[in-house]
């Protein structure tokens, strides 16, 4: 969709200080985490055509989603900041062998703590008063 906005090659990319501001937070908690390249894609789910996935994981990518790409895009376009992180439901290159479990237990807690994060990164962010770049 923000190909539709914007030209194909517009980088779509996380605040820097929002980053930052969620990996404090995630430090602090102790969570377990990952920092690195997330594709967006809409083929995310099995299909009849071939996919890019494969590609992209000998690549290092550390995961793929829906959406952030779209949301990064708009947040620069309106001059707000945006960032982005997930919880690990499984690889899509895995699920016939069973490796998705989106209602699992290790789930259902990554979430729990990803909110927990996110208010607390938010609250931080909200008495920040640099100005985006």
């Amino acid at each position: 969709a923000s190909q539709l906005m914007v030209p194909l090659g517009f980088p779509a990319v996380a605040d820097p200080e929002t980053v930052i501001a969620l990996e404090q937070v995630v430090k602090e908690k102790g969570a377990k985490y990952s920092k690195g390249i997330v594709v967006t894609s809409d083929l995310f789910y099995p299909s009849v055509l071939p996919s890019t996935l494969e590609m992209y994981s000998k690549a290092n990518v550390e995961g793929v989603e829906m959406e952030a790409a779209t949301l990064y895009v708009i947040a620069s376009l309106r001059g707000v900041r945006a960032a982005a992180f997930f919880t690990v439901d499984g690889s899509p290159l895995k699920w016939d062998k069973g490796d998705y479990d989106p209602h699992g237990a290790k789930v259902q807690q990554g979430k729990k703590n990803m909110l927990e994060i996110a208010v607390e990164a938010a609250a931080r962010l909200s008495t920040c008063t640099k100005p985006l770049a």
